[in-house]
């Protein structure tokens, strides 16, 4: 399992930002293959944030978990 946090963070990286949504796009297709998966970890999963809508509609397909804190209690 490969594990990114604040994806949208390393996804607009002006110098590395295209070639890890390629990358992440890439494994998250041929992973499965191999049994190896991929988790990112973002505020939401909208097309702005993630930069490639293959890699969004791939991250969609499996699980999505949504989990909100309140700003105060």
């Amino acid at each position: 399992m490969v594990t990114i946090d604040e994806f949208p963070i390393a996804a607009n990286d002006p110098e590395h930002g295209d070639e890890i949504v390629k990358l992440c796009a890439l494994l998250s297709k041929s992973g499965r293959k191999s049994n190896v998966g991929l988790r990112l970890l973002l505020q939401s999963p909208l097309l702005e944030e993630m930069r490639s809508n293959v890699l969004r509609g791939q991250v969609r397909s499996g699980q999505v978990w949504v989990g909100r804190v309140a700003e105060s209690l």
